[in-house]
Order: structure tokens, then C-alpha cells, then sequence
């Protein structure tokens, strides 16, 4: 087997604690032949990801993944929808290995992207492969496959997967885009994207952690007590409306590859009364307009989504439905 040069020094994360850093090869610092040697290996869990059998990715796996069932990875084919339609192809974004990692916890960190892998390392040779996947239309994931070598085979020993991107928005770019609104004046906008930010980031769990995580759980944060100073707690009760709805959250909504804000309230206009929910959502933006200076109205889309009840605190099933002004014209 060619060994590839080591190039570069990687203090791998300044890795965890009681950890001394190793000698670990990034990307283009890795023997491009040797690269290829994990190419197959790449595409075949990939496959097997499609297929979404575990006989499939077991078979990849050394003894270990195949005993316990690594959970990450059944918790990764039971929460999305792997779209058959979609070509099963992956991107790699990183590439990191390392020939003396020993055993014990390592970090490993994207200098480019902006993330650290962190895993607990079994053997003294491992190579982590960071792959983009795009299962279905809005979804994108990075998978970090951990691969040890094993009686000089190369095995797959871990498979740690998170969501990236949603419709091509990561939580980087949706952190920016919440400043940026937040400096023009509007505070909604600006924390329906760093909810959006947010909703990728704490979902990373522990063994991908985004270099901005810390800073953008507290942003949203902030952003969220600056509303309910401005506006008073949630809900939002709007007295003024006949039907007095209460708005109860802001969140982000995708649409036709944008993301716009979403604005969630209780209705109580009946739900066979079509046209008096329309109306109810028209007043609801009026009021916004008038009161709530915050959100930007003039940005194509807003969306209104109507609930019968509060689906963060209520266990009785409740309904939904949306209304879209896109230039000031409702519809379903």
C-alpha cells in the first residue's frame, strides 16, 4: 500500500483534553493516488445510504460499527427522505489523515469550511472523509466517514451526519444575512435568519461542531428577548383584529430557492370560513405594517401561516395552513 507524505502539520483542533497534537495531512497535502483509495469506499456508503438498508452499510463497517449499530447513522436514513429521483452523488469537502492519531478522542478542523470533527480514534492510522450529500430537493448533509486501518484493510469505524444547508443556505451564510438585516434596522428579519442559523447549528450534536455555533445560539437569543421587549412577551395579542389572532413566533420560510419570514399565529376564525382567514391574514399584515416596523414588507414574499393552537405548549392536534403575500397578493 503507498503511503502518503505528510506535508503539513495540523494541530488537529488543538484536539481534546489530555490530547497532544499529531501529525495529520489535509486535502491536497495527501498523496493524490492514496486519496483515490477511498474514493470506492466513499461511493459505496453513499449507496447503501440510498438504499437505506442496514445489511448495506453494516458490511462497510469494522466489528465495532457492525455490533452497535452506529446510531448516528440510523438516525441520519431515519430523518430524511433519501428522493430516489435525486442522482446519488457526493461532493468531498475534507479530507484529513493521519498515521500516528493513536487511540483516544482527536479534533480535526476545516480551516475552509469552517467546522471541527471530533471522534474518540481507535487505531493508530485513520482517514476522515467529509462528503456533501443532497438527498432530496431542500436538504443538504455532511457525512464525516471515519475510516480506520484494520489488518491492512481500510474499514469504515464511525459515520458522523448533519445538515448543512438548506436549499443551499447554510447556517454561515444565514448568521450574515440576520446581521446584515439587523444593521438596516429590521430586527424580525434578522431573527427569522438567525432562527434559521440556528435550526441548522443545534442539530450539529457533538462530533461536528460549526466554528460559529456558540455565537449564533446566543445572537438568536438576544435577537428573540430584543422582540419581546419591543413588542411585549409572546404572544403578540392583536386587540385591534376582530378575531384577535396572536402572533407567537417568527420563523423562516423557503420558497422558490429564497428565504423569507414566516409569521406564526392563532387564529380563531373558523376553518370553514376561507375567505375570513384570508381577511384575518390581510389585517394581520396591515397591523405589521403600521405597528411592527421590524419586518421588511417589500422583499417579495411573507408568509402567514395560520394555527388553531399553539404547537410549542399544546398536546391536543392542531391544524395549519398558509397564506403567501407575494406583492401584496394573498393565496393559499
Amino acid at each position: 500500500m503507498n503511503k502518503p507524505l505528510l506535508l503539513l502539520f495540523v494541530l488537529a483542533g488543538l484536539l481534546l483534553a489530555g490530547c497532544s497534537p499529531t501529525l495529520v495531512a489535509v486535502n491536497e497535502d495527501i498523496d493524490k493516488e492514496f486519496r483515490e483509495t477511498f474514493k470506492p469506499l466513499n461511493q459505496s456508503l453513499v449507496a447503501a445510504l440510498w438504499k437505506n438498508t442496514s445489511r448495506g452499510y453494516r458490511r462497510l463497517g469494522t466489528k465495532r460499527f457492525g455490533e452497535k449499530e452506529d446510531t448516528a447513522l440510523m438516525q441520519l436514513v431515519n430523518e430524511i427522505y433519501f428522493n430516489p429521483q435525486m442522482p446519488h452523488t457526493y461532493e468531498i469537502v475534507d479530507e484529513f489523515y493521519s498515521e500516528d492519531g493513536g487511540s483516544g478522542p482527536v479534533m480535526v478542523t476545516s480551516g475552509k469550511h469552517g467546522y471541527s470533527v471530533s471522534f474518540h480514534n481507535n487505531t493508530p492510522e485513520y482517514y476522515v472523509s467529509v462528503l456533501q450529500i443532497q438527498p432530496n430537493e431542500q436538504q443538504h448533509y455532511l457525512v464525516a466517514a471515519i475510516y480506520n486501518l484494520e489488518d491492512d484493510e481500510w474499514v469504515l469505524d464511525k459515520v458522523f451526519p448533519v445538515r448543512y444547508a438548506m436549499l443551499g443556505k447554510t447556517a454561515a451564510y444565514m448568521f450574515e444575512m440576520a446581521k446584515s438585516w439587523e444593521k438596516r434596522g429590521f430586527m424580525i428579519d434578522a431573527y427569522v435568519h438567525a432562527h434559521g442559523a440556528r435550526n441548522l447549528v443545534e442539530h450539529s450534536g457533538d462530533h461536528i461542531i460549526y466554528k460559529d455555533k456558540k455565537e449564533i445560539l446566543k445572537y438568536r437569543d438576544q435577537l428573540a428577548k430584543k422582540i419581546e421587549a419591543a413588542y411585549s412577551k409572546y404572544p403578540i395579542r392583536i386587540g385591534a383584529i376582530s378575531s384577535s389572532p396572536q402572533i407567537f413566533d417568527f420563523d423562516m420560510a423557503f420558497h422558490e430557492k429564497g428565504l423569507y419570514p414566516a409569521i406564526h399565529y392563532i387564529s380563531n376564525v373558523p376553518g370553514s370560513d376561507y375567505e375570513a382567514q384570508v381577511q384575518e391574514a390581510k389585517d394581520i399584515k396591515e397591523y405589521m405594517t403600521k405597528h411592527m416596523p421590524d419586518l421588511a414588507q417589500n422583499q417579495g414574499y411573507v408568509f402567514y401561516r395560520r394555527f388553531t393552537l399553539d404547537p410549542r405548549v399544546d398536546t391536543e392536534p392542531y391544524f395549519s395552513n398558509a397564506f403567501i403575500d407575494y406583492n401584496n397578493n394573498f393565496g393559499k
